[in-house]
């Protein structure tokens, strides 16, 4: 199917047009008469992701192997069968912003924990009225469970509390119906 214009071709492939514009700079197939082909951006889409996410695998292998193994650079291009140059590119970006990493690896729970104060500040009465509260509850929620999971907290603890609360009113209410001679 061909299609005139960025409007029509995100309606068809199901994104945003400012997507679709972004993807022209990222080298997009347009037709010679300024059309697109939407079949032929769905293969350049799936070829484009397809070659980030390898990209991405190869990077995730050659930073495990350096941490975990202690590898030199020689070692993990032969094992992952790829060449020094792409290993050493790899490292060199990492180690360009490891001060960086290591920095927000220190304070990123600290950052979902303002994160949920920052939602939770929003929460207004108007707000309440309208669905949006509802947004900002659950994006506090999400902070939350990605601070504890920072922490090294179980996510669950609350639903466990919950959990033997109820259990431990159910058992009075047994053991003073029994008191009771019910």
């Amino acid at each position: 199917m061909i299609v005139n214009s960025k409007g029509a071709l995100a309606r068809a492939i199901g994104v945003y047009k400012s997507t679709v514009k972004t993807w022209i700079l990222k080298g997009m197939p347009v037709r010679e008469d300024g059309a697109y082909d939407v079949e032929e951006v769905k293969l350049w889409r799936a070829k484009t992701l397809c070659h980030r996410d390898k990209n991405a695998q190869i990077e995730q292998k050659v930073l495990a192997l350096k941490e975990n193994t202690g590898m030199g650079v020689s070692n993990i291009a032969d094992t992952l069968g790829i060449g020094v140059k792409k290993v050493n590119n790899v490292l060199a970006k990492f180690e360009k912003y490891r001060d960086e990493l290591d920095t927000w690896k220190a304070v990123k729970a600290d950052y979902f924990a303002m994160e949920q104060l920052r939602y939770l500040d929003n929460i207004t009465d108007k707000k309440l009225e309208n669905t949006g509260a509802r947004d900002l509850a659950a994006m506090a929620k999400i902070a939350w469970e990605k601070e504890r999971v920072e922490r090294g907290e179980s996510t669950d603890n609350v639903a466990v509390i919950v959990q033997h609360i109820k259990g431990l009113k159910a058992k009075l209410k047994e053991d003073d119906a029994r008191s009771q001679g019910r």
